[in-house]
């Protein structure tokens, strides 16, 4: 109660990093407490209201770290279903912006462009690992060839491509996969050496 009313205190002051810290006080004084994710929601919250993108975006990576189902944090608990929805949107979040930052990343650096993708390529991983009856499955799954194939893994998107177009019904960006698919194995042919 502490740790929430100071928060809240500091928040209405529009002292936005304060509040931040004093909900991480809280995570990082009780990490298996089961308040314990509501508070690290309570910190991204005020860091997104504060307009702090770098903090927001850190925050929600240790979300998604320290709660995703296979963490320590639930010792063979089950996560509870709000744990599980924050979870979804904040892997997406970070898939979205690594994959966006990959694309504004000049060519002249293609280390840091393929950090990016391969970044953006884990999270949305996560998502279909972990969600795998998620009614955005199709599209994730494309997200995620997308970043495979920028990342210059060629031979692993090809195939996710494949997925996307062939192993969801009823998928409207199936023609876009399978023609992705298409581009994908030609560019792989190009690669491999001709032996």
């Amino acid at each position: 109660m502490l740790f929430r009313s100071l928060g809240e205190q500091m928040l209405e002051k529009q002292r936005y990093t304060d509040a931040a810290k004093a909900y991480a006080a809280f995570v990082e004084s009780h990490p298996n407490h089961p308040l314990a994710p509501e508070f690290q929601t309570r910190v991204i919250a005020a860091y997104q209201t504060g307009g702090f993108g770098d903090q927001v975006l850190a925050e929600k990576e240790r979300y998604a770290k320290a709660y995703e189902p296979a963490s320590p944090y639930w010792a063979g608990k089950t996560p509870t279903p709000e744990v599980m929805t924050a979870l979804r949107g904040d892997l997406e979040d970070l898939g979205t912006y690594y994959q966006a930052r990959a694309q504004k990343t000049p060519a002249t650096d293609p280390a840091a462009r393929q950090a990016g993708f391969t970044a953006a390529a884990g999270w949305y991983k996560k998502i279909l690992d972990i969600y795998p009856q998620d009614p955005k499955l199709p599209e994730v799954n494309l997200h995620y060839a997308d970043a495979l194939f920028d990342g210059g893994q060629t031979l692993d998107a090809a195939k996710q491509y494949e997925k996307t177009a062939y192993g969801y019904p009823n998928n409207p960006k199936a023609p876009e996969a399978a023609y992705a698919a298409v581009q994908a194995w030609q560019r792989l042919g190009k690669e491999v050496p001709a032996q």
